[in-house]
């Protein structure tokens, strides 16, 4: 169950130019909008948007024309860029508000009581469909189950597949035919620790990236996440926290050799921490069958060559105008970059070749706030 952390929000609504319905109201609290719908009290967006936009005003709020939206004016550190405001659909407030109320019944295990509210919640937003999912499987109610399962994860196999992986509410899912295509016939044994920087492939057609956060000036504890990558379209479709950001941490217990200067020792905190994402992660490669591929990585910081080649000369890429050239064993292959973000890297690993970049200001527009992202592509 993934639940959503909510806080209490004390201040009133903004009085706007076309009234909001009934019973909702909108406020800021701690750099962040939240919205209150007949007492329950959720975040106005996602988390990866709150952190990327963080907000201290609420000018104004109202609803939209033709009624089916508020229009929130809160400028973020960028400043107001929409005069007109910005839109939030009412039926994404619908269902967060709806799945806040299925999660607060869950919680007190009244399984069959929250099944209509998660229910509400999936058919106005997809995401909440395997907390539907979770209240059916303890429920006992496994036929519902099976058709929740067919309803909404095409197109989210690799979401469903992932919380049916680490779950543990899904346990009595497992072995369902329903959910047979979304998992690995065979499981593997692979872990993130035996993955290392290495690129791990599954039958699923699924790539798995160790990519890296970080956020604060030179010496600051950076982050990591797994990313999963499709193979056919090259986007990415899930990304699991490893370690948060600042809690990188040296687990040997020892100090640093020579008193250089070393990451922090690990706390309890942060070793609990850190063991709550591993566990989001490994079963999630191992029931995906990914198996680790060797890989060779070449460094692009401050390397303004136009072609990469690995030490033994057998594989290549080439910056190009439209894009680069990938040559293994004799062929070439054209292929095209996304033409985002800072090179920092490539990576050889078979068919496979990774093109890693930084992206700045992904959280709380800092320039400070650093995070990598990969293209794969596909060796000749």
């Amino acid at each position: 169950m993934r639940a959503l952390a909510i806080g209490i929000v004390m201040a009133a609504a903004a009085v706007s130019a076309r009234p909001l319905p009934r019973g909702m109201a909108v406020s800021v609290k701690n750099d962040r909008l939240w919205v209150t719908v007949d007492g329950t009290t959720v975040p106005l967006d996602d988390d990866a948007y709150a952190a990327a936009h963080p907000v201290s005003q609420l000018d104004g709020v109202e609803l939209s024309a033709d009624g089916t939206a508020l229009v929130i004016h809160a400028p973020d550190c960028m400043g107001d860029s929409d005069p007109d405001g910005r839109q939030v659909a009412l039926d994404a407030i619908t269902a967060t508000v709806e799945n806040m109320r299925g999660m607060q019944l869950h919680l007190k295990k009244k399984y069959a009581d929250a099944i209509p509210h998660f229910a509400a919640a999936a058919k106005a937003s997809q995401q909440y469909a395997t907390n539907l999912l979770c209240a059916q499987s303890m429920a006992g109610r496994l036929d519902d189950a099976d058709k929740t399962v067919a309803t909404f994860s095409p197109g989210h196999a690799v979401w469903f597949g992932w919380r049916l992986a680490v779950d543990p509410e899904l346990a009595a899912m497992r072995g369902r035919a329903s959910v047979r295509a979304l998992l690995a016939a065979r499981p593997s044994k692979l872990t993130a620790d035996a993955m290392g920087d290495a690129i791990a492939v599954s039958p699923l057609g699924l790539v798995a990236i160790r990519e890296w956060t970080f956020f604060g000036g030179p010496g600051a504890a950076g982050g990591s996440d797994i990313l999963l990558y499709d193979i056919k379209t090259g986007d990415m479709v899930l990304r699991v926290t490893l370690v948060d950001i600042g809690d990188d941490c040296d687990a040997s217990g020892k100090p640093p050799a020579n008193d250089v200067a070393g990451l922090p020792p690990c706390s309890k905190d942060v070793r609990a921490r850190t063991a709550a994402h591993r566990r989001s992660v490994d079963p999630m490669l191992a029931a995906f069958a990914f198996e680790k591929r060797p890989t060779v990585w070449v460094d692009l910081v401050g390397n303004d060559a136009d072609t990469v080649t690995t030490p033994d000369k057998k594989q290549s890429l080439t910056f190009t105008k439209n894009g680069v050239t990938l040559a293994r064993n004799g062929k070439t292959r054209a292929a095209t970059l996304d033409g985002q973000g800072k090179l920092i890297r490539v990576g050889f690993a078979g068919d496979y070749v990774i093109v890693q970049s930084r992206e700045n200001g992904f959280s709380g527009c800092s320039g400070d706030a650093q995070r990598s992202y990969s293209q794969v592509l596909v060796a000749p």
